[in-house]
């Protein structure tokens, strides 16, 4: 997915717990901002950022990011090979740990997975929620902590997806303000765009590198330019409101 298609994903996703609703919406281009929605007669833009674990906001140099990189390519051959050869629909998940993966060895894991996908996918059942999970060290390959397949009947499609790895650290503060004011800068663009300011923080729990543990009594409020900020734990379905 592009960027749009992240950011249209996430704040449709978000708008569904916090309104109850999927709310209508647009994703004009800069210097306007992330999302435009109306909402209670204002005209309301919201930035999306997604925090990470090892760098700051704008910061592409990331060990862990790149490794990610590398974990989907996987994924994707995965996926490929899933579609073109089992009939049906499968969802296919892949619990990377913290092991880095060299380039080298991208071919070698994604056929090891496929071999054990291979070896255990007719043991699931199409017609109702079945999974199967493969977690023999000597099955699967080192950089592995587990394979899952699973389906179910309303899976429209074959699916291949990554997670992340077991340390899990909380979000402080510090990480939550830095990207609150990396953000503060973009909405000085846009002022006269829109008649509310919202920024909505982004923990993705499907990628080792924004895996947070939430600490609700430690954030407290947080002063800033935009009218409201929130933080949106996607896999956990969870907002946090900071202002």
């Amino acid at each position: 997915m592009n960027k749009k298609e992240k950011e249209s994903n996430s704040f449709s996703n978000f708008s569904q717990v916090y309104f109850g609703f999927e709310i209508s919406f647009d994703q004009p281009d800069p210097p306007e901002p992330d999302i435009v929605f109306s909402y209670e007669n204002k005209k309301i833009g919201c930035e999306l950022t997604t925090i990470y674990i090892d760098n700051e906001p704008d910061q592409k140099d990331s060990a862990t990011k790149k490794n990610e990189s590398l974990q989907r390519i996987i994924c994707k051959n995965i996926q490929e090979w899933l579609v073109a050869t089992i009939p049906g629909n499968f969802e296919v998940q892949l619990y990377f740990n913290n092991k880095l993966i060299p380039d080298s060895e991208i071919k070698n894991i994604s056929n090891k997975v496929i071999q054990v996908i291979g070896n255990n996918i007719s043991d699931l059942n199409l017609e109702e929620y079945s999974r199967v999970m493969i977690e023999d060290r000597k099955k699967i390959p080192i950089e592995l902590d587990y394979v899952r397949i699973r389906t179910f009947p309303r899976l429209h499609r074959s699916l291949v997806t990554q997670a992340g790895g077991s340390a899990i650290p909380k979000l402080s503060l510090d990480r939550i303000i830095s990207n609150i004011k990396h953000k503060e800068d973009r909405i000085r663009n846009y002022f006269h765009f829109t008649d509310s300011y919202w920024l909505l923080l982004i923990i993705n729990e499907s990628i080792f590198s924004s895996e947070f543990d939430l600490a609700d009594e430690e954030y407290g409020i947080i002063n800033t330019l935009f009218d409201k900020v929130f933080i949106f734990s996607y896999n956990r379905q969870k907002i946090l409101t900071l202002k």
